[in-house]
């Protein structure tokens, strides 16, 4: 386990929860008490996203010291002296800082992608036979590539066919089968989970449809 990263779909995030003692200290830019951090690393790739973290880490470090050398200025026994929370000042410099950082990191992975173009060049000429004609750890190679490109066609169809059936406003149900004798239909039933979601049915109807897709 990978502590402080976060997944939404395929992207990467920072996230890191604040102290309860220090959420008063650390604002939202909408001047609520922050219960966390959550900051995107833009990346949709799992070690790039934990090369990323460290930075990430010694910021909030230093953003809770921060917070926390006001926590020990306070005088319990007044409310009067509880120093003002770390708002706008602190929030424009992180803001900075993390454009600045994201700027030069998007900047030496560019800079890693140009040193490697004539490799690239060179190994698609490769994998341009089949997997007889060029060598067994290049045929390797092609084969994850041929897998990768299935696996994200497969997907792409899948969610056109729920897209399909959520955009058919007009039909209160997954479509119906055609007749045997004329067309033969494959029916995943994911597509009925989609439909049950958008529509919200009666679970006898759910288990209707979905008995008619198996």
């Amino acid at each position: 386990m990978c502590t402080y990263l976060d997944q939404v779909r395929s992207t990467y995030y920072f996230r890191r929860a604040v102290p309860d003692e220090l959420q008063r200290y650390l604002l939202t830019e909408r001047g609520n008490p922050r219960s966390e951090f959550k900051i995107s690393l833009r990346t949709k790739v799992r070690e790039d996203a934990k090369r990323l973290l460290p930075d990430y880490v010694r910021m909030t470090d230093r953003l809770f010291d921060e917070a926390r050398a006001q926590l020990m200025a306070t005088v319990p026994s007044s409310d009067a002296s509880v120093s003002a929370p770390l708002d706008g000042e602190w929030l424009g410099e992180f803001a900075t800082e993390e454009a600045e950082f994201i700027a030069r990191r998007t900047a030496e992975r560019e800079a890693r992608r140009l040193a490697r173009r004539e490799l690239r060049l060179q190994l698609r000429e490769k994998l341009a036979g089949t997997t007889a004609e060029i060598d067994p750890r290049d045929a390797v190679i092609a084969d994850l590539v041929r897998e990768q490109r299935e696996r994200a066609d497969a997907a792409e169809a899948r969610l056109k066919a729920v897209e399909a059936v959520r955009g058919a406003s007009d039909v209160p149900g997954p479509p119906p089968l055609a007749k045997r004798s004329t067309v033969a239909l494959w029916l995943d039933g994911e597509i009925v989970d989609g439909w049950a979601a958008e529509r919200k049915p009666s679970q006898k109807g759910i288990d209707t449809h979905r008995s008619t897709a198996r």
